[in-house]
């Protein structure tokens, strides 16, 4: 199961924890006192992506993310004549 937390998708930023689903249960094993992206405190084989927006692949060591970036006429220096 894939979770983003803190995602803007005008800057891919994000934190996108991978959770193992074990076989036969629906969901991952979820701590009680709840989730938090930012703590080193993390349930066993719970995978970090420090990226938004991920996309998942067939196993959790393949994903994919659009990455975006801004180039502009800083200088106003007409490019046609």
């Amino acid at each position: 199961m894939y979770v983003t937390t803190q995602f803007d998708p005008t800057k891919t930023l994000g934190i996108t924890l991978v959770f193992p689903v074990p076989p036969g249960q629906a969901l991952p094993n979820l701590p009680p006192a709840g989730l938090n992206a930012d703590s080193d405190q993390r349930p066993p084989g719970v995978r970090v992506i420090r990226q938004g927006g991920v996309a998942p692949g067939p196993d959790p060591d393949t994903y994919a993310f659009a990455k975006s970036e801004f180039v502009g006429n800083l200088f106003r220096i007409p490019l046609h004549q």
